[in-house]
């Protein structure tokens, strides 16, 4: 039987590309790939105690043999057609139990050795413990290592395979590793199981990217040295020029920047900008000479407006320019906050273009979640799917911008897609193979909950062992966090003395940069910036709703602008209706698309730095956490709920962020005019707590801020600064400079002093589920330990949520796809850019999962039946929510027996939601 007679990539029509030819497609793209990049072939090389040509030779192999399961004549039977055209044998499909990176990892694992003499491969591969490692971070790349399963011989028993099969599979491995040459030296095997992640996305990238049409269909037998030398190469150039994955090439960088000439638009008055106290010390530290060699983590703890955002462009613009890095992903809590990250630097119309302070040349960037922006050289890479089952993820897995922001040069997206290289779910490793040789920087690093700090510390252990530069930014991080998130990228970098140093290391003072390295732990005061966080501010305690009003509507009659901060969507709502007499604008984050961008739009235009002093004059913004963080807010006065006193803290830097005059202009020099006034806390009395205390005054937020005990220590230290532990200073107003980081140390003790005993019982219950949600969290990683396999499968399985969207939130709200029925004819809501509608642009979160309803799945085919083929697969297990009446701008659904027959409505200005009876 020859190695011809088998086919690879099938078309419904029976047209087949033969299984040599495309196991060549993959290699070649690695091969063009690696030398484009040659640093990427040298990494590889180093890391596994091999010489280059051992290592291009071995790693082609073993990525060409990675589709050797398709042997199997129970795979050639999922396309019969395919199969009689070539001439390839035929069993009976069901056969087929074994998907074929089961069959090929077994197959590779029996058969590999006993073709170590006839082909003069290593002969330390016989007896070589790490060849299932070896083989897997190949058969692996449909997303996840293959199973362990029954050897050959129970195969052939239950006929997944055949005799003739493994003789076309030793002829296969014969003819691969003869064309490359793999002679000599196997890997290191500690060195192999520290880069086999990284091998397993490169792996899957360059399958994904040798399955795609730039690569003919080939029937006709031929020469395979030839076909690799003369086809697969040059195909393979083609697609890379076209796709341009970071990995596979390498921008030359620009010399360092001064900060002046990095931020020009800060200037004032002609004059070059003057940086902040932090933009002052990054300046200094971050130059050839100052830095420490090595891996580098660096810690930015300062307050809200303090520049941290120049900051870290500074720091990541140092970095390439002195080669510790090639390109950067800015990882942000929130879709919102990656938008306005993404304006900040790469909006063209503004004038922006942080990509040309970073590269001489033209670097790919990308908005993961950006529903406005498309800054993106990529193109659509369509794979054919065929019959081969998994390869439909490829297609949406390109299609979409939140999962290329990692494979481009530039990305700004949410730390979701970074954190999901740490979970054990479907492409985890892509997304570690596109953080290679980037800058990782992580903003509003407080704002994780201890699911997602495990997962973040098992990504910092990740990019400590590969050795890559991160970025940690807060203005409220606890120390136990700090100390924990430093520990994971001391360990990953094998500084154990460091990592002990994380421990031991007090916080220091506040604001503080701290620069950890494998001499240590330097930590760098930092002056506090003149502005709100070094001015005194002074919070007032209101008990009820109808006060709050009131005194709003008295701020408002004077002509000064409001944010209220509400907990919960349903609260601002409410709240929304109760003083609709205003006009208020609401904001929150269940919004399509398209919508919350307008919103976000009239939010800037109404309280953001650059608005107009008329648009400001008197007008009331009722905003969720959504408006919490990142967002260049500048409001008058605010109302906050009560909650953490980190968040309240970030809420406050929304107010009075610049200097105005009193008419609402912005001032250039001097002191911001506006009279002094308290800030509004609607809280709870603190006198007498007890039980259900938060839940009385917010009984929908207290499903979301669950600590009784930590929210009172919250509104006592806001209300009370001098209440403070350790404080120094005994006035009754707070100033965060001074005031915050003992603040935060006494609300986040482990044990809290002061506290009521009515608040304890839900300060335990609280602390146990925390620990619960690390444990989940610890669960669902990739520890990063002991290689792809054994971290993989050593621990309780975790099935992949939502088919290859690995869940990276335990809290988050869900997400559904609206759509709307006219006439008996489905159609999605959401509108994109060009006023198509689309999957990406008609998703929504929801408050709560939605079940399915039997009556709507007419509907759902109808629906899908109008959609393309990449867009079926952005559908695809997604909850549709089906809007069937219509009154002007507002759909609302029929009764659903979800909602204890409720209806769901939305409208661009209330966003999605029950209707309440």
């Amino acid at each position: 039987m020859s190695i011809l007679q088998r086919w690879g990539k099938a078309a419904q029509g029976g047209h087949c590309h033969l299984l040599p030819f495309h196991m060549l497609d993959v290699a070649a793209v690695l091969d063009v790939g690696l030398q484009r990049r040659p640093r990427l072939l040298t990494t590889l090389a180093e890391g596994m105690a091999l010489d280059r040509d051992a290592t291009r030779a071995m790693l082609l192999t073993i990525l060409a043999l990675h589709d050797i399961g398709k042997v199997a004549s129970s795979f050639q039977a999922l396309n019969p057609m395919a199969a009689r055209r070539i001439g390839a044998p035929l069993t009976n499909r069901e056969s087929y139990a074994y998907r074929h990176d089961v069959l090929g990892q077994m197959l590779l694992i029996a058969r590999l050795p006993l073709c170590i003499e006839e082909v003069g491969l290593p002969g330390e591969l016989a007896n070589w413990s790490g060849l299932p490692l070896l083989v897997g971070i190949a058969t692996g790349h449909h997303g996840r290592p293959p199973h362990a399963i029954p050897g050959l011989s129970t195969l052939k028993r239950q006929r997944c395979l055949t005799e003739a099969d493994v003789t076309v599979a030793d002829r296969l491995i014969i003819a691969i590793a003869g064309l490359f040459g793999w002679r000599e030296q196997i890997p290191d095997l500690e060195g192999l199981q520290r880069l086999s992640p990284l091998l397993n996305g490169l792996f899957t990238l360059c399958d994904w990217l040798g399955s795609s049409d730039g690569f003919r269909y080939r029937e006709e037998p031929g020469d395979l040295a030839t076909y690799f030398e003369t086809t697969a190469r040059k195909a393979a150039a083609e697609v890379l020029d076209g796709v341009r994955p970071a990995l596979f090439q390498e921008v030359p960088p620009q010399p360092p920047a001064s900060f002046a000439s990095l931020f020009p638009r800060l200037s004032r008055g002609g004059e070059p900008p003057e940086p902040s106290p932090l933009q002052a010390l990054v300046d200094r530290l971050f130059t050839d000479d100052a830095l420490p060699e090595g891996p580098l983590l660096v810690v930015i703890e300062d307050l809200p407006g303090s520049g941290k955002t120049e900051a870290g462009d500074l720091i990541v613009q140092r970095l390439v320019s002195l080669e510790r890095a090639n390109g950067v992903y800015y990882g942000l809590p929130t879709m919102v906050t990656a938008d306005a990250a993404f304006a900040r630097k790469f909006d063209t119309a503004a004038g922006l273009s942080f990509g040309t302070d970073l590269f001489q040349g033209t670097p790919q960037i990308v908005l993961a979640h950006s529903r406005r922006h498309r800054n993106s050289t990529f193109r659509e890479v369509p794979t054919r799917s065929g019959v081969e089952e998994g390869e439909g993820h490829a297609v949406a897995w390109f299609g979409r911008s939140s999962r290329r922001s990692l494979l481009s040069d530039l990305g700004v997206g949410t730390i979701d897609q970074a954190l999901a290289g740490a979970l054990r779910g479907r492409h985890a490793t892509v997304r570690l193979a596109g953080l290679w040789r980037k800058v990782l920087l992580v903003d509003e690093v407080h704002a994780y909950d201890d699911y997602m700090r495990a997962l973040l510390e098992s990504l910092l252990r990740w990019e400590g062992l590969m050795g890559e530069p991160v970025v940690l930014m807060s203005a409220t991080l606890p120390s136990a966090a700090r100390g924990a998130l430093i520990r994971a990228y001391a360990e990953g970098a094998g500084w154990s003395d460091v990592a002990g140093m994380a421990d031991r290391t007090k916080p220091g003072a506040y604001p503080l940069l701290s620069l950890v390295s494998q001499q240590g732990i330097a930590q760098h005061p930092v002056a506090p910036m003149p502005g709100p966080g070094t001015r005194p501010v002074r919070f007032e305690a209101v008990h009820n709703v109808e006060t709050v009003e009131t005194q709003i509507g008295a701020w408002l009659a004077s002509g000064r602008n409001v944010l209220w901060f509400r907990n919960t969507v349903d609260d601002a709502v409410e709240s929304w209706e109760r003083l609709s007499g205003f006009n208020p604008l609401l904001y929150h984050a269940r919004f399509l698309p398209g919508d919350r961008s307008e919103r976000e739009r009239q939010l800037l235009d109404t309280i953001g730095k650059s608005a107009a002093p008329e648009a400001r004059r008197g007008r009331l913004v009722i905003a969720t956490q959504a408006a919490e963080q990142s967002l260049d807010l500048d409001a008058d006065e605010m109302v906050t709920d009560l909650a953490p006193a980190d968040s309240v803290v970030q809420r406050l830097g929304r107010r009075r962020r610049h200097a105005r005059a009193l008419s609402g202009a912005l001032l250039e020099r001097g002191e911001d005019q506006r009279p002094d006034s308290p800030v509004i806390l609607l809280t709870p009395p603190l006198e007498p707590p007890c039980a259900q205390w938060y839940a009385r005054v917010f009984p929908r937020a207290a499903t979301i801020y669950d600590n009784d005990a930590r929210l009172w220590l919250s509104a006592l230290y806001l209300l009370h600064p001098d209440e403070i532990p350790g404080r120094r200073a005994s006035d009754d107003r707070l100033i965060l400079s001074r005031d915050l980081r003992p603040m935060l140390e006494a609300v986040y003790a482990d044990t809290p002093v002061g506290v009521a005993p009515a608040l304890l019982a839900r300060h335990l219950a609280a602390s146990g589920s925390d620990l619960e949600e690390r444990h989940q969290g610890l669960l669902a990683r990739l520890p990063f330990r002991n290689g792809l396999l054994e971290d993989w499968f050593n621990a309780a399985e975790t099935p992949d949520a939502n088919d290859g969207e690995p869940r990276t939130r335990l809290i988050d709200s869900h997400t559904v796809v609206l759509a709307v029925v006219e006439n008996g004819i489905p159609r999605l809501l959401g509108r994109n850019a060009d006023g198509i509608g689309t999957v990406e642009a008609s998703e929504c979160r929801s408050p709560r999962r939605l079940d399915p309803l039997a009556s709507e799945e007419p509907w759902v085919k109808a629906l899908r039946a109008s959609l393309d083929e990449k867009e079926v697969l952005q559908l695809k297990n997604k909850q549709i929510v089906f809007l069937t009446h219509q009154e002007s701008d507002v759909w609302q659904s029929a009764p659903r027996p979800d909602w204890n027959g409720w209806q769901l409505r939305y409208c661009p200005e209330r966003g999605f939601g029950p209707i309440c009876k």
